[in-house]
């Protein structure tokens, strides 16, 4: 019984091995540029933003998270790879959850929580936001963007 299982776990261990590096290395694999975007929200840089990158027609899209000064680098395969030229459709989203203290009772228990925006929300549906970038080989590729209400 033991020797029947060992062939079958090699098999699946080669083909784990193959799944978890074989993307990175993958030259059947789109080529990506680098691309990075700036954030701003009321003339201040937004940290914690998702950035969306979302590919009009078939392709590939590329996300990112913006540091403290509103700044990130896109990933599409491998972290910071960049996006894929082409043109996309771009969402902005920072969402987070503030707990209400109740006011009666400081060190008590909240009264509960509720979820915060901080950007206007039509930014969050790459569809929906009105913003775009076109991704270029060779290009600068650095799309700032300027969030306004």
């Amino acid at each position: 019984m033991v020797r029947s299982v060992l062939p079958l776990l090699g098999s699946m261990l080669a083909i784990a091995a193959v799944g978890c590096g074989g993307a990175a290395h993958d030259p059947n694999r789109p080529k990506t540029v680098p691309v990075t975007v700036v954030i701003t929200y009321q003339q201040k840089p937004v940290e914690g933003a998702t950035v969306s990158f979302v590919a009009e027609g078939a392709g590939h899209s590329a996300t990112a998270l913006t540091d403290a000064s509103g700044r990130a680098a896109l990933t599409t395969f491998a972290t910071g790879d960049g996006a894929v030229p082409g043109k996309y459709r771009v969402g902005v989203s920072k969402v987070f959850i503030e707990t209400l203290q109740n006011p009666n009772d400081p060190g008590g228990p909240p009264l509960g929580s509720k979820q915060v925006h901080g950007v206007p929300q039509r930014y969050n549906d790459a569809a929906k936001s009105g913003l775009t970038a076109e991704v270029t080989d060779g290009g600068k590729n650095e799309f700032p963007f300027a969030l306004a209400d």
